[in-house]
């Protein structure tokens, strides 16, 4: 049975995001760190100092493991600064990524003469090994 009385005090005790007792931060906020992290400007650190955080929180908070709630981009491991044509040895650009995995009746081997890449390249690409941003 639920003590009426007690309902305030349990409410505070299970409270999360930017009705817990302890929050430093407001989910507009935490927002802004995922957005402002996904775009590779800006690091944990740089972070933590903008918005009054320690770092370990913000990677908690880049990573999706806290504030699950408030949505917005949460990256898994590695920021994507370098990968794809970001890559400082890419031969392919986003757009011939894209025009491969729309190639239809073409070999991979086909594929790689035309766009002067291995034949494994192209094999990973198609399976979604590689260039998975791009998903």
């Amino acid at each position: 049975m639920i003590d009426r009385d007690r309902e305030p005090e349990l409410a505070q005790r299970y409270a999360s995001g930017e009705n817990h007792k302890l929050a430093v931060l407001q989910e507009s906020a935490v927002l802004e760190i995922r957005q402002l992290y996904a775009t590779g400007s800006w690091t944990h650190q740089q972070l933590a100092d903008k918005f009054g955080a320690s770092k370990a929180t913000i990677g908690q908070i880049t990573r999706g493991e806290t504030w699950k709630h408030v949505g917005g981009p949460a990256i898994k491991g590695h920021r994507p600064t370098n990968w794809g044509a970001n890559h400082p040895f890419a031969k392919l650009t986003d757009v011939d990524v894209l025009m491969i995995r729309g190639a239809r009746g073409l070999s991979a081997e086909d594929l790689a003469d035309a766009w002067d890449v291995s034949a494994s390249t192209i094999k990973n690409i198609l399976a979604g090994r590689s260039w998975k941003h791009l998903l």
